[in-house]
């Protein structure tokens, strides 16, 4: 075969490949559209970390694009995927099939229920406690999140209920010291930190920098939040 010969698809595929990544990061569902018309095969693709082109889309909120997607992929979703998804279903397969997949990181350093609690999946979050999932462990990555602190980042409630009566440590830490109330109180959030203090949450605990939940929160213009917190 000619070499000369070979370049031109090499070059149309690096082509769509690019115009792939271009039309995820700048949120062109169109654009998306018509290189997968072009190569359903890159709705499977995977940034140099391994991390798929859906949960990146999953991240940056981009749910045209997810559905877009979905729509090549079909059923062809991973745990995590199903997990950053709400896929009850799917991903209850997923665990039957291959159980251990339940103590498994995605590429980026999450555990399945890590991006159930973050994304507000609370009937993915009930699976993945009953078939074993740690509660208590620290993401493989410099944020070293437990499920509890993915929870209240996410800000979905019962995902921080579902945590807490499964015996989540209310005072963990994460990078920097934060404990969970201190991330409720950064969001703003005095619903879940009423219910963190309910559980036992401490006022007085302070972060690496030497914060306080309430000055987390005072710094970022929650005013009814840092009194609560005071």
């Amino acid at each position: 075969m000619d070499p000369s010969a070979a370049r031109p698809q090499e070059d149309d595929a690096q082509r769509r490949l690019a115009a792939f990544w271009r039309a995820l990061s700048e949120g062109s569902t169109n654009e998306l559209r018509a290189v997968l018309a072009e190569e359903p095969a890159l709705a499977h693709a995977c940034d140099e970390r391994g991390l798929s082109a859906l949960l990146k889309a999953r991240y940056a909120g981009r749910f045209a694009i997810v559905e877009a997607l979905v729509e090549v992929r079909g059923a062809n979703i991973d745990l995590f995927e199903c997990a950053a998804l709400d896929r009850l279903v799917q991903l209850e397969r997923h665990l039957a099939a291959q159980p251990v997949l339940v103590r498994a990181w995605s590429p980026d350093g999450f555990g399945a229920l890590h991006l159930a609690a973050f994304f507000g999946s609370s009937a993915c979050v009930r699976a993945l406690l009953s078939r074993g999932a740690p509660v208590e462990v620290e993401a493989q990555n410099p944020m070293r999140v437990r499920p509890l602190h993915s929870a209240v980042a996410g800000g979905d409630e019962e995902c921080v209920r579902l945590l807490l009566s499964a015996g989540a440590r209310i005072e963990a830490r994460q990078n920097g010291g934060f404990t969970p109330l201190m991330g409720a109180a950064a969001a703003g959030r005095a619903d879940l930190a009423r219910l963190l203090l309910k559980h036992g949450a401490s006022r007085a605990a302070r972060d690496d920098a030497g914060k306080r939940a309430c000055d987390h929160a005072s710094q970022r213009g929650h005013v009814a939040t840092a009194q609560l917190l005071l």
